[in-house]
């Protein structure tokens, strides 16, 4: 007949060191997939207003960066023109030219990302609406 086999003896705390271990990353991973969650529009959390004119516009390829955003519709910014000769979209200040897109009121943290995303060769400025109104938008440094 064969001996029974022995329980394991486990190290003392390793329970603990993985729960730790779990909500350390759980912790992590909040600020990431929260806002994919958030049903709070950003309007009520006191959002700033970003007009967006490239990849960050609806249905382009870095839309998802804008999570959290609340659409407020589409806008003009006043004496800035959009270029593509800098390997991608862009706009640069130019007197009497107007660019269209769209206009988002997005939370702090949305915009620390987008800021993040964006490319040291654009910088974030205020920019003129059409409308009057005032936003940030990237603006592609000229030197």
């Amino acid at each position: 007949m064969p001996k029974p086999k022995r329980a394991r003896k486990s190290k003392p705390g390793w329970a603990s060191a993985a729960l730790a271990s779990l909500a350390s990353l759980l912790s992590d991973t909040r600020d990431v997939v929260a806002p994919l969650f958030d049903e709070e529009p950003a309007a009520r959390r006191g959002g700033q207003l970003v007009f967006v004119y490239g990849t960050l516009r609806r249905g382009k390829n870095n839309h998802h960066r804008m999570h959290g955003a609340e659409s407020v519709g589409e806008a003009t910014v006043r004496d800035h023109a959009k270029t593509t000769r800098v390997g991608g979209p862009a706009i640069v200040p130019s007197r009497g030219h107007e660019v269209r897109g769209e206009l988002y009121r997005i939370d702090a943290r949305t915009l620390r990302d987008v800021d993040q995303y964006e490319s040291p060769e654009f910088e974030r400025r205020p920019v003129r609406l059409a409308d009057g109104r005032t936003a940030w938008a990237y603006v592609y440094r000229t030197r």
